[in-house]
């Protein structure tokens, strides 16, 4: 990349925008898409925003998302900023990663049947109560809550 172009970059970086910003959490086959909000701020606030949730957590009646900064902030049912999807892509067992060779790994990584797509992937109408029921029925230890991993994050402009 030329000077100019990194300039130009740095630039754009601090154009201030609304961007909606949110995150993309799993558990087992299970994803959890929450929007935290619109932000009028630059693209690298938005992304420093969306990667300061720390933990989401499930409840029978709620979702609690903790930050960074010890906020917590919770969304019920009658919120709209959370969607549940499913995984019906057939995925292979999990492996013991510790078991392979480096050369076995770095093929691991590039193996399309671990691997999904959004297309992979079916919305579900449920609340937090179904899902929460679910989760309860599927899984053998008795949790209070569902702690949802982090996967990904998203920073979309929604004005130009």
């Amino acid at each position: 990349m030329t000077k100019n172009n990194n300039l130009m970059n740095r630039e754009s970086s601090n154009i201030i925008v609304e961007y909606s910003v949110g995150v993309i959490n799993y558990y087992d086959e299970f994803d959890l898409k929450i929007e935290l909000g619109k932000f009028m701020t630059t693209k690298d606030k938005a992304v420093e925003i969306a990667n300061s949730t720390r933990l989401v957590a499930l409840y029978p009646d709620r979702i609690d998302i903790h930050f960074d900064n010890e906020e917590i902030r919770t969304l019920t049912n009658d919120s709209k900023q959370y969607e549940f999807k499913v995984c019906t892509k057939a995925l292979p067992s999990p492996l013991d990663v510790s078991k392979l060779t480096h050369k076995e790994k770095e093929e691991l990584i590039f193996n399309e049947d671990y691997m999904t797509t959004e297309a992979d992937y079916q919305p579900l109408n449920w609340d937090l109560k179904k899902a929460y029921s679910h989760l309860k029925r599927t899984t053998p230890k008795d949790y209070e809550y569902f702690t949802f991993s982090s996967s990904a994050y998203f920073v979309i402009p929604t004005s130009k």
